[in-house]
């Protein structure tokens, strides 16, 4: 009976949690900039392209509810991409990442909010942060992180927090533990 009724919250968990990928419209010398320079700006923003889908596969194989927060114009193909996808497509906030991601994770009862930016992703993975009730993070390893997930957590968690650095995961980390959220880890990825 035990494993029944831990079978039946995972389920309910589940049920109750929706994946966000944060994306931004794939327009050239905007995106991968980094890449671009080496790459070019056509081929940068054919990776982004490449990412954004490959993410969005990877989540829909959860088998969780997906949506995609999109800075950009709506009717961008990047955006009717995914809306072909069978993803639902809302504009994302103005504002900084924290701002962003908040925004995400106020979508249903529990988020898993992600960018395109880890093409190790695995399902697996979006099962372990939909099977949690704690905050969930996804170290990478340039420091930040690739998943957040949580259960509508305070805005106080994004606040203070050096965006793409070095210092975003232990910044969040700082906050998780000034609120006495408890953490889980998957595992590191780039």
């Amino acid at each position: 009976a035990r494993g029944f009724e831990n079978h039946a919250l995972d389920h309910h968990l589940c049920s109750m949690t929706k994946i966000v990928i944060l994306s931004k419209d794939a327009q050239p010398g905007k995106v991968k900039t980094r890449l671009a320079t080496k790459l070019g700006n056509h081929i940068a923003t054919q990776i982004h392209c490449d990412l954004a889908m490959m993410t969005l596969d990877k989540a829909k194989q959860s088998g969780l509810e997906v949506e995609v927060s999109f800075a950009g114009d709506l009717s961008q193909p990047l955006a009717q991409a995914f809306r072909q996808a069978g993803a639902h497509v809302f504009s994302q906030p103005r504002g900084d990442l924290g701002d962003k991601i908040f925004h995400a994770m106020q979508r249903g009862p529990r988020v898993i909010a992600l960018g395109i930016d880890c093409p190790s992703l695995e399902a697996r993975d979006l099962q372990t942060a939909a099977n949690s009730h704690q905050l969930v993070l996804g170290p990478s390893l340039d420091g930040g992180y690739w998943l957040i997930a949580a259960s509508r957590p305070p805005l106080a968690l994004f606040k203070d927090v050096p965006w793409s650095s070095h210092q975003t995961l232990s910044s969040t980390l700082h906050n998780a533990s000034k609120l006495g959220m408890e953490v889980q880890f998957l595992a590191s990825r780039y």
